[in-house]
């Protein structure tokens, strides 16, 4: 864990208290977004729709989102929301209802950011996060999206983000830990860029006033199973090398896998799967991480330059 913080690492570290409760708000847009993309939208990277009617997964994602609102109410000044990585809007729609603020989608993924303006009429969205201008963005959240990024490539984006803050800005990012993993690793093709916890904290910047942090999440939902941790692995590569091999198979049965997900009933989790709690990286084996990074002010000792894991 980093932090440069006088207060200590209490000062950045993020609640879930509300997490029940916001996943109960989150159910009138998830019914929306689901309805609308009935039978359109599976993306292989990450953005499948098919996903969110699998309850584990929908909450999980949910916490991370929950943690950044947290850290909008108690660490970042006011100003506006961006979402990087977005995908449908959906949580991130969540998370400008809940704290008030306006909020941009960005998303490499067209088809998705067509669908988060049928979802949230008059959301501004953009394909890329040079849309948005330097020092603007008071909350900036990047979820599930630096483990899709290959390893050269990660400490450009690292500081792409980090340029976007305004002045105590702050950056949230969440990634899996799949060092729990037989390998080492899920294996999951769209993950080229897996972090392990000392990685992302390198990621990080460093000095010039920046304050950072990197927290695990522990809960039911961020444990891994003895069977998940062989059968994880396997099944993926399984998967991996049949969409090599036969492409129209692997398409044909992810669209019946899909439509097989969408007649099914979402179970609710028992409830002890929401009491989800961050804690520093080094004292816990969650399989969730989050990193904060909070920019300078110009009452802040150094250069608020941003200098990703100088």
């Amino acid at each position: 864990m980093t932090t440069t913080d006088p207060r200590g690492q209490a000062a950045l570290a993020p609640s879930l208290a509300a997490l029940p409760a916001a996943r109960e708000e989150l159910e009138p847009l998830l019914a929306r977004m689901l309805d609308l993309a009935e039978r359109d939208h599976h993306n292989q990277q990450g953005g499948d729709l098919s996903a969110f009617r699998n309850e584990r997964s929908l909450v999980r994602n949910l916490a991370n989102y929950v943690a950044a609102a947290s850290l909008a109410d108690t660490v970042a000044p006011a100003g506006p929301v961006v979402d990087f990585g977005s995908g449908t809007g959906l949580l991130g729609g969540w998370l400008a209802a809940r704290t008030g603020r306006p909020i941009t989608l960005v998303d490499a993924d067209q088809r998705l950011l067509d669908l988060a303006r049928r979802l949230l009429p008059g959301v501004a969205t953009h394909t890329s996060l040079e849309a948005v201008a330097p020092g603007s963005v008071a909350l900036l959240t990047a979820m599930e999206v630096i483990e899709h990024i290959p390893p050269a490539e990660q400490r450009p984006v690292m500081s792409l983000l980090l340029s976007r803050l305004a002045p105590g800005g702050v950056l949230v990012l969440s990634t899996p830990d799949e060092r729990g993993y037989l390998g080492g690793a899920s294996r999951y093709g769209p993950h080229v860029g897996v972090l392990t916890a000392e990685e992302l904290t390198d990621l990080l910047p460093t000095g010039g006033g920046w304050r950072c942090a990197v927290w695990r999440l522990e809960s039911p939902l961020h444990t891994l199973s003895p069977v998940s941790r062989v059968l994880g692995p396997v099944g993926n590569g399984t998967w991996a090398a049949l969409e090599r091999r036969a492409p129209a198979l692997a398409g044909a049965i992810a669209a019946r896998a899909a439509e097989a997900s969408r007649k099914r009933p979402r179970q609710p989790l028992p409830a002890d799967h929401l009491r989800v709690r961050a804690v520093p990286a080094a004292r816990s084996t969650g399989d969730g991480m989050l990193g904060v990074a909070v920019r300078p002010t110009q009452a802040d000792a150094g250069d608020p330059a941003p200098a990703a894991g100088a």
